[in-house]
């Protein structure tokens, strides 16, 4: 790897239209065509000569099955990034003369075009991906690097957990409360071998204890159909929820934002390399009403690094239970939301995207009703707990400008199940909130998407209709494997995608990343420039008699930079 000799360049956003490949120069008479893969194009040519004569095809030469359409990107230091534009060839005669009508057999016409990596594998951008755990252990960049090659990552975010295991009650007779260090966890909690559904740390969701007991007591047909403790036995054992909330207790930790700043600064990356990473900031008390001075704080301490903001957790399945202070959290049905909304005016203002996590309904509730209401037959009638007040929050004006991201098809979970008329509500949604977006990341939406035939065919269409506001992400957890990486990326190739358009499969796989992440790195790398400079954190952040800051100012600040 070489020293990064610049600021982390902003990559630009590709329309994936059709236009002649170019060949770009470095400025020393290099070319970027460094790659076999990439390095020639004889389809143009050949598609002209076709019709020079009469329009025969015999004088026609042998045709390729991809045209690249963007080649390459070539950086200051020389480095290149690994993905192209690439428009692969319809089989079969689809270009018919203008004379007769009749069909040129070997005509060649493509599809949209989607990216390449120079090793053939259809790339992909990952816009939900923690490179550290509840410990604060993970992934380093040469190795985050290497495994997005392997399995076709073009770019990701990078999302630091931000919930930090601060005690958990170790398995014993005494049940003793302890703080652990993060070889205990992973060895005498068994997280080692027993990973959870995201992750090495199977004691911050659901201890192995726990759920090996209630598994012992299934057969080998129920183990086979629900493998891992779900809803069903909440349901069935309303005790076992304050069992496992009880086992840990978690606190937000704003330090990770740091962490992973330092990580990218001393990681020696290229400039291609750096432009694959969106870093995002997620060590912020949502709770705190300062939050918006923090995030400034951050960008300004940390210039040139990140990217967004999140994945920021509101409501999450028993998570939201075990923080330490859970009263102080931001609440979808309290007054509590004020500061997260003024945050995401901020957010609108610096150009930063938001990724949401916020459980469209309340596990709790879930569970009651179905206990009290007959297995669930009231729950059309009520409509999601936390529903009104995300619906609020998006559609408020002062974050308009603010692109949104709610993560997990909608605030769906591991627990948390997905009610009658949910792809309704996100439809409703996506069309009165113009800077909403959503996510399919975790393999436990995946699931939920594929459970059965109509679920699937249900969530094709409504994709297909949207798949310009919908990005992919895997939610993979510091993973120690590939195949860890990209389970959910596979899940969804042998279901939701088979049968979807190349253009919405494109947009869900690429097109959103681009626009909403991809698009924000120069606003986000002006804003830091022009407007957090010294005098301005004297004046309206750190100095005690100073103006405090409000997102009017910023505007105000950020317009006058512009005019200037």
């Amino acid at each position: 790897m070489t020293t990064v000799k610049s600021p982390a360049s902003s990559a630009s956003v590709t329309t994936p239209l059709l236009k002649p490949s170019e060949s770009k120069s470095d400025g020393a008479g290099s070319s970027t065509q460094k790659s076999s893969k990439f390095s020639g194009n004889s389809v143009l040519d050949g598609l002209r000569s076709a019709f020079t004569g009469s329009g025969k095809a015999a004088s026609v030469p042998p045709r390729s099955n991809s045209m690249v359409v963007s080649q390459p990107k070539r950086f200051h230091d020389g480095s290149v990034r690994p993905d192209a534009l690439v428009a692969k060839r319809h089989s079969g005669a689809v270009i018919h003369s203008a004379k007769t009508g009749e069909a040129i057999t070997v005509g060649n016409h493509f599809e949209v075009a989607t990216y390449e990596l120079s090793s053939g594998l259809d790339a992909h951008s990952d816009s939900h991906m923690h490179p550290t755990n509840y410990v604060q252990r993970g992934l380093n960049p040469e190795q985050l690097l290497k495994m997005m090659d392997d399995i076709g990552v073009r770019n990701t975010t990078l999302m630091p957990i931000p919930t930090s295991l601060l005690q958990a009650k170790l398995p014993g007779d005494d049940g003793a409360t302890t703080a652990l260090n993060p070889h205990e966890i992973s060895e005498q909690i068994g997280g080692g071998e027993h990973a959870h559904h995201c992750g090495p740390l199977e004691f911050y969701y659901v201890p192995k204890k726990i759920e090996d007991r209630v598994l012992a007591g299934r057969t080998s047909e129920e183990l086979a159909s629900r493998p891992k403790l779900d809803i069903d036995d909440f349901r069935k054992d309303p005790g076992l929820i304050k069992e496992i909330v009880d086992a840990s207790i978690l606190y937000v930790d704003t330090a990770v934002n740091t962490d992973l700043a330092t990580a990218i600064k001393n990681s020696g990356m290229s400039e291609a390399q750096r432009s694959r990473l969106d870093p995002m900031i997620t060590g912020l008390h949502l709770g705190d009403p300062r939050v918006s001075d923090r995030l400034l704080h951050e960008l300004y301490k940390t210039k040139g690094t990140f990217t967004g903001i999140g994945e920021i957790t509101v409501h999450k399945e028993l998570v939201e239970d075990m923080f330490a202070g859970g009263r102080l959290q931001a609440s979808t049905q309290t007054p509590r939301m004020e500061p997260l909304t003024k945050l995401m005016e901020v957010a609108g203002v610096i150009g930063t995207p938001v990724v949401l996590h916020c459980d469209i309904d309340n596990l709790h509730d879930q569970v009651e009703e179905f206990n009290s209401k007959g297995k669930g037959k009231a729950s059309e009638a009520r409509l999601p707990a936390n529903l009104e007040g995300l619906r609020k929050m998006f559609s408020d004006p002062r974050v308009q400008d603010t692109k949104i991201v709610w993560a997990h098809g909608g605030g769906l979970g591991r627990f948390v199940q997905q009610g009658e008329g949910h792809l309704d509500a996100l439809k409703k949604l996506l069309a009165d909130c113009p800077n909403l977006n959503l996510d399919i990341s975790w393999s436990e939406v995946a699931k939920q998407i594929g459970k059965d035939d109509q679920s699937l065919t249900a969530w094709r269409g409504f994709i297909q209709d949207h798949s310009h506001r919908i990005c992919f992400g895997s939610d993979t957890l510091a993973p120690k494997e590939t195949g860890t990486w990209e389970a959910t990326k596979k899940m969804y190739d042998e279901g939701l995608f088979k049968g979807m358009s190349t253009e919405a499969k494109h947009n869900v796989l690429n097109g959103t990343y681009d626009r909403v992440f991809v698009a924000s790195r120069k606003q986000v790398r002006d804003f830091e420039q022009n407007v957090l400079t010294k005098e301005f954190m004297d004046t309206h952040v750190t100095n005690n008699g100073g103006d405090p800051v409000s997102a009017q100012t910023l505007k105000d600040l950020k317009a006058a930079a512009a005019t200037a």
